[in-house]
């Protein structure tokens, strides 16, 4: 089918597409406003299942006017059974919020602690929240409120090159390792609760991205996604670079990403066509448990650079996988040759001027990600 069509026609049958806000996920569950929640870990009844595997953890919630009377607080942690792994609690009445392990001796111990960053999560009636736990290893995770890391301060670590003798990289790190009893990869529940105002109506967990579902209703919906994405990210470039990035009118308004403390990395972001329509073709969607365990850019001597993700095609009104097919329409990236797309449609990609493909989608130009079509 000829690639311009699919575009035409696609916006054409808007009105009756499904707009998603997750991809690549094992589960995305609505919550009826619960301020308690628990899920069961797949995989977790198996020795090592999610051994040497990041996972993301998403809650979604929102603050109301219900149990003013009572302190507002939110507390999310993954256990393994009854036993805390490690958890994030948060009062939002007091301003504060402090991260807790339980150590060697079955002691509950706060390892880190800071304050609510105000302009980003106020905690009054109508505002809306997320809270993400990242877990990068057994010994790292990063608990996420609205954009603030909950974590400070960092290092800078010597790791020697194993296949170069006396050749090392350096690499910064969180300065505090979540060292407690259990490990990450041993979890087999999250648990959630909250009081007060706080109310949690949506959970998502897998090795993916997601972003809030009320995104969907604006007309900049992709550019909301990208955004919100980033200043969660682990974007960590020098000012000059994020200030190049700026210049970009798409960018107007964008958050730094959050280095170490982040959540994905920034080539994991959803891309957009326009402000409101996803690009068509994503080439590092989030690696999952299916992929071959590699570092996602893999370095050394006799090492291949093997690159840890799928490349997809997506779905440009939702950012989801075409006809959440994923057997379809993803490919692990290092055998990526744009193979989801035919002969003509590379042809006409190949060819055509971005700018074309818009003017005969009657899409405004002003309103194309320049920066990002057409990446590889």
């Amino acid at each position: 089918m000829d690639f311009r069509f699919q575009l035409v026609f696609g916006l054409a049958c808007l009105s009756s597409s499904i707009f998603a806000q997750s991809r690549n996920c094992i589960v995305d569950q609505d919550l009826d406003d619960v301020q308690e929640y628990s899920y069961h870990i797949p995989g977790s009844d198996q020795k090592d299942y999610w051994k040497d595997h990041q996972l993301n953890y998403y809650t979604f919630g929102k603050f109301d006017s219900s149990n003013t009377d009572e302190e507002t607080t939110i507390s999310a942690g993954i256990y393994k059974g009854s036993d805390l792994i490690y958890k994030t609690e948060i009062n939002c009445d007091q301003g504060i919020w402090k991260n807790t392990v339980l150590d060697n001796h079955r002691k509950e111990k706060t390892i880190l602690r800071g304050n609510i960053d105000r302009g980003l999560t106020t905690c009054q009636e109508g505002e809306i929240f997320d809270l993400i736990l990242k877990v990068n290893n057994w010994y790292r995770m990063n608990w996420i409120l609205n954009a603030q890391p909950l974590q400070h301060d960092t290092k800078i670590k010597k790791i020697p090159m194993v296949e170069l003798i006396k050749t090392f990289k350096y690499r910064t790190v969180p300065a505090v390792s979540v060292w407690s009893k259990h490990r990450s990869y041993e979890a087999t529940r999250f648990v959630l609760n909250a009081t007060g105002r706080a109310k949690f109506d949506r959970f998502v967990f897998g090795q993916c991205d997601a972003w809030p579902k009320s995104f969907a209703k604006f007309e900049n919906y992709c550019q909301r996604v990208y955004h919100w994405s980033f200043a969660r990210s682990k974007y960590n470039e020098s000012a000059e670079d994020f200030n190049r990035l700026l210049k970009n009118p798409f960018n107007k308004g964008l958050r730094n990403g959050l280095g170490v403390f982040g959540n994905n990395r920034v080539l994991h972001i959803p891309l957009c066509f326009t402000t409101k329509y996803f690009y068509f073709f994503m080439h590092t969607v989030h690696p999952d448990r299916k992929l071959p365990m590699f570092f996602e850019y893999s370095w050394g001597y006799k090492r291949q650079n093997l690159k840890r993700a799928y490349c997809c095609n997506i779905d440009m009104f939702t950012g989801q996988i075409r006809e959440n097919n994923f057997e379809k329409f993803c490919h692990d990236l290092n055998d990526c040759r744009y193979n989801l797309l035919d002969e003509a449609s590379l042809k006409i990609i190949s060819e055509t001027d971005p700018s074309s493909i818009i003017r005969k989608m009657n899409v405004d130009e002003g309103e194309i990600d320049v920066n990002h079509f057409g990446s590889s």
